[in-house]
């Protein structure tokens, strides 16, 4: 197909385009020669130049829109870090470690704890997700990851030396080393009247003491 026959095809398409929207065949004709002028006349810019314009259009949207595109971008790692808030927690805990060489655990390990213990707090029994579960620290009402020894009194970060506890209950314990999960089975046992599934199949028997005393273990340390 020849360059002419091409034009005349367009030049077709155009006058029928305009056409349709109620203009009349000379209407149409002249606005496609006007339009063809426009185009003739339109400076055409080479990539380096189309590059550069486009470079600096964005720095000045950039610079006229910048408080706008700032609280966009908080809002948007606030949502993205919300959504992915055990991913993060797992990285800082294995950051820290890898610096202090205590060990390292993964998200399945850390999974899989909580779910022996049937997704309750391991201290006040609240179960993750409800209602009166409290929301961490990026407002989820997720478990956190408590070190039963804590890192600064030389605990390991390992699966092992790792408790599930509320946000709550992890800020009331801070650096004491109460292991919630010594007498686990039976507290639950206790209070919602159904054995949980253990850490351990061979945990001791319920010591002498009320739920409301075991409670104490969380309250500040002097």
């Amino acid at each position: 197909m020849s360059p002419e026959t091409i034009k005349k095809q367009a030049q077709a398409r155009s006058i029928d385009t305009y056409m349709k929207k109620g203009f009349s065949l000379e209407e149409a004709r002249q606005k496609y020669l006007l339009n063809s002028q426009k185009l003739l006349e339109r400076k055409i810019f080479t990539p380096e130049e189309r590059k550069s314009l486009l470079k600096k259009y964005r720095q000045k949207y950039h610079q006229d829109h910048k408080e706008e595109i700032k609280e966009k971008r908080k809002e948007y790692f606030r949502e993205y870090r919300k959504k992915r808030s055990e991913y993060y927690s797992l990285a800082c805990h294995k950051r820290r470690a890898r610096l202090l060489q205590l060990g390292e655990f993964t998200l399945e390990e850390w999974k899989d704890l909580k779910k022996q213990v049937n997704y309750l707090c391991a201290c006040c029994l609240r179960k993750e997700g409800t209602k009166e579960f409290p929301l961490n620290s990026q407002g989820n009402p997720k478990l956190t990851k408590d070190h039963i020894i804590p890192i600064s009194k030389n605990g390991d970060n390992v699966i092992g030396n790792i408790q599930p506890l509320c946000w709550e209950c992890h800020k009331k314990k801070r650096l004491s080393c109460t292991n919630f999960l010594t007498d686990f089975t039976c507290r639950s046992a206790l209070l919602f009247g159904s054995t949980t599934e253990a850490v351990s199949q061979n945990d001791p028997p319920l010591p002498e003491r009320t739920l409301e005393e075991h409670h104490e273990g969380c309250e500040p340390q002097p």
